[in-house]
C-alpha cells in the first residue's frame, strides 16, 4: 500500500512539473509573438509569426500552436525552453534596436527643422548631409521589415 502512495505522489510531482514547463512555454510563445504587428489582429497571425521566428529551429506551426495552447498532450523538453528564451532575448534585442532608430530618426529630423529655421542656405551642406543619414536610417529599418 505505501508503495502505490508513493508511486502516485511522484506521478502528481511528474504532472505539475510537466505542466509548469507547459505553462513556461506557452508564456515565452506569446512573448515572441507580442512582438509581432500580427499579434494584434489575431491569434493565428501570431501563432504564425511566432513559427516564422521558430521554424529555423525545426519548430513546426502545429508545433507552436500546441504550445501556444498548452496543450496537455505536449511535453516540452528543456532545450526547446532554452531554444524559447534565446528567441525571445533576439526579438527583445531587435525591438530595442527599431526603437533606437526610431529616436535617432526623430532627433535628425527635429534638428533638420532647427537649421532649416535658422538659415537654410548657410546651413545647406550639413541639411544635405541629415537628409542622407535619415535616408540611410530608414533604409535599415526597411531592410528589417523585409525580414519579417
Amino acid at each position: 500500500m505505501f508503495g502505490k502512495r508513493a508511486e502516485c505522489q511522484r506521478m502528481g510531482a511528474s504532472f505539475n512539473l510537466a505542466h509548469e514547463s507547459r505553462m513556461e512555454a506557452q508564456f515565452l510563445i506569446r512573448e515572441i509573438a507580442a512582438k509581432s504587428p500580427q499579434a494584434l489582429f489575431s491569434v493565428k497571425g501570431a501563432v504564425r509569426y511566432a513559427h516564422s521566428k521558430l521554424a529555423v529551429f525545426g519548430w513546426t506551426f502545429n508545433r507552436c500552436k500546441d504550445v501556444w495552447q498548452a496543450n496537455e498532450r505536449v511535453s516540452i523538453a528543456d532545450h526547446e525552453k532554452e531554444t524559447l528564451r534565446r528567441v525571445l532575448k533576439l526579438a527583445r534585442e531587435e525591438q530595442e534596436a527599431k526603437d533606437d532608430l526610431a529616436r535617432i530618426d526623430a532627433r535628425l529630423s527635429r534638428l533638420e527643422s532647427l537649421l532649416q529655421g535658422m538659415d537654410e542656405e548657410f546651413h545647406i551642406e550639413t541639411l544635405a548631409a541629415l537628409r542622407q543619414s535619415r535616408n540611410r536610417l530608414r533604409g535599415l529599418g526597411d531592410n528589417e521589415k523585409r525580414e519579417d
